[in-house]
């Protein structure tokens, strides 16, 4: 997702809006938006008194948490020729989690390069 435009144009938006210097359309070419972006401010503006983005919602939880990487470490030590399917299989019963090998992958390259373990 793109980084939200910035307060001061968003300000300068609004401020238009409301001197009446243009239409949402009008206003939308002339500061290179979209239509839609120039109706949010001002629904955010009524809503909240503020053109301030919301705060980032934090994203989906991972499905293998921080703690689970040393019990990921451990698998690694135990069966070090192990494919990243035996690994999903083998976290699932001790962890009590299923994941897919995609998420596995992953959490092995965070388990691998967060403590140097090959």
């Amino acid at each position: 997702m793109p980084a939200p435009y910035p307060i001061e144009l968003r300000r300068r938006i609004v401020d238009a809006y409301t001197h009446k210097e243009g239409s949402v359309r009008e206003l939308a070419k002339r500061f290179a938006v979209a239509p839609k972006t120039v109706e949010n401010y001002l629904d955010r503006v009524r809503r909240t008194g503020s053109v301030a983005p919301l705060p980032h919602g934090g994203g989906v939880k991972p499905r293998i948490e921080p703690q689970h990487l040393g019990e990921i470490r451990r698998l690694l030590r135990e069966r070090p020729d192990a494919t990243v399917a035996e690994l999903v299989d083998a976290f699932a019963q001790r962890c009590h989690v299923a994941v897919s090998p995609q998420t596995m992958a992953r959490a092995l390259q965070r388990a691998r390069t967060d403590h140097g373990t090959t």
